[in-house]
């Protein structure tokens, strides 16, 4: 999901190996997101993006007229790839949100603007200072015992489970209401497949979680990004 910078900077993006600075090198620069936006409208009125090289050098490249999210990512990348960086799975994403093109790019190489009627609009950086993961679990019809939730030093018994009278509002109200748990991202979700209930735990990726002294079944991660 991240942008990082090829390590022998200009690199012919087309090489067998591409190295990134984030994987090799311990001056490698900071994961950062950047983000902007731009009117459907005017998409195609985009003639160029600037971009920073591993040296910091801006580097502006000329793009064709965009007529859609596709090709509005499309002249971003080679904008990226002129300025030495290189796309590992992902790491940029359009949105649309009817009126806009919402632009984000996450990584180490830094996204400085796009041109468009003689102007440039500058890309908002903001940069990680924290991971949040998510822990995933599932609470079971009929197990019996107090179904004890840890997370970080703290224990909380969710109860004995009873699908469907146990309701996921009741057992999310636990959840959510424990010492580190992210509430916002947390959710409890009745499975009636499974005759049980989906628990997802979010916390500082520093805090661990364990259902009956049992790690998550999947665990996921992302970056916070603060300005």
């Amino acid at each position: 999901m991240i942008l990082y910078r090829q390590a022998n900077g200009k690199g012919n993006v087309n090489s067998l190996v591409q190295i990134a600075n984030g994987v090799c090198c311990p001056d490698s620069g900071d994961v950062c997101q950047f983000t902007a936006s731009v009117t459907k409208a005017t998409v195609g009125a985009i003639t160029a993006f600037s971009v920073k090289d591993k040296d910091g050098v801006t580097v502006k490249t000329t793009v064709p007229a965009a007529t859609n999210a596709r090709s509005l990512r499309e002249n971003l990348v080679t904008a990226i790839n002129a300025a030495g960086g290189r796309l590992f799975n992902g790491g940029i994403t359009i949105d649309d949100d009817g009126t806009n093109y919402n632009i984000s790019g996450i990584g180490e190489v830094v996204i400085v603007s796009y041109s468009k009627g003689g102007s440039d609009t500058t890309f908002t950086k903001n940069c990680t200072d924290a991971y949040q993961c998510i822990h995933s679990f599932y609470l079971f019809d009929g197990v019996a015992g107090a179904n004890n939730l840890t997370v970080g030093g703290t224990t909380t018994s969710l109860g004995a489970v009873t699908y469907p009278s146990t309701t996921a509002a009741s057992l999310k109200s636990t959840v959510t209401g424990i010492s580190g748990v992210v509430a916002a991202s947390s959710d409890v979700v009745a499975d009636a497949l499974r005759r049980g209930y989906l628990v997802t735990v979010a916390v500082d990726s520093e805090v661990g979680v364990f259902l009956n002294g049992e790690s998550a079944f999947d665990i996921s991660c992302k970056p916070l990004f603060t300005t």
